[in-house]
């Protein structure tokens, strides 16, 4: 079970973490800080 949900996780995180770094770019414009924020998002989750 654990690993099924690691991997969904995975992907999910490479389909969106693009997408949501250009959102939080329009935002923030710094890369390592949209970066920060992103992963801090799905360290949330």
């Amino acid at each position: 079970m654990k690993a099924n949900r690691k991997k969904k996780f995975e992907t999910y995180f490479k389909e969106y973490y693009p997408r949501l770094c250009s959102i939080a770019y329009g935002y923030i414009p710094d890369t390592e800080s949209c970066e920060d924020v992103v992963q801090e998002a799905f360290i949330a989750m």
